[in-house]
C-alpha cells in the first residue's frame, strides 16, 4: 500500500471522493506500466541495435560498445534509450518517460526534474561513442527524442 494524498480535517465528501479517484487512477496507470515492464523484459533479451560505424547497443546487456570501448547502463537509463531508440522521431513528455522509465505519476512540474539528471547521465555515456552522441534530442517545453538520422 503506498500513501497518494493527503486531507486536512475537515475533509468534504467531494474532497474525499476527488482524492480515491486519484489514487485508483494512479495505481491503474502503474499495474499498465508493470504489464509492461514485465512484457518488455522478455522482448529485452533480444534487443540488439548495430549502427554502421560499427557500434553495438545491447539493451538485454544494458551496454554499448564500440571496437574497445564498452559503457554499461543503469537498468533506468537502458529503459529510457530503449523507449527512445524503439519510438524513434516521437518526442515523449517529461511526464510519460517518468511513468514508462521509473514506473510512477508524477506532476508536470516535478517530472523535468526527475527526469533530467537520467538523461544527463545517459548523455554523457553516449558522448563516448559519435554515432549516439547527438541523438537524444530535447524539445524545449516538452520532453525528449531519439533521432536516428542526425
Amino acid at each position: 500500500m503506498r500513501i497518494h494524498d493527503y486531507l486536512l480535517k475537515p475533509a468534504s465528501p467531494a474532497q474525499i471522493l476527488a482524492s480515491v479517484k486519484k489514487g485508483l487512477a494512479r495505481h491503474s496507470s502503474r499495474s499498465r506500466v508493470s504489464n509492461s515492464t514485465v512484457n518488455s523484459d522478455v522482448d529485452e533479451a533480444v534487443v540488439v541495435f548495430s549502427l554502421k560505424d560499427g557500434t553495438v547497443v545491447d539493451l538485454s546487456r544494458r551496454q554499448i560498445k564500440h571496437k574497445n570501448k564498452v559503457e554499461h547502463l543503469t537498468p533506468a537509463e537502458g529503459r529510457l534509450l530503449r523507449i527512445l531508440i524503439e519510438n524513434e522521431g516521437k518526442v515523449f513528455s517529461h511526464r510519460e518517460l517518468v511513468l514508462l522509465v521509473q514506473g510512477y505519476d508524477t506532476s508536470q512540474r516535478e517530472a523535468p526534474e526527475i527526469l533530467r539528471p537520467l538523461v544527463s547521465r545517459l548523455r554523457h555515456k553516449l558522448d563516448q561513442f559519435p554515432s549516439l552522441s547527438e541523438r537524444v534530442v530535447s524539445v524545449r517545453g516538452t520532453g525528449y527524442l531519439y533521432e536516428a538520422n542526425k
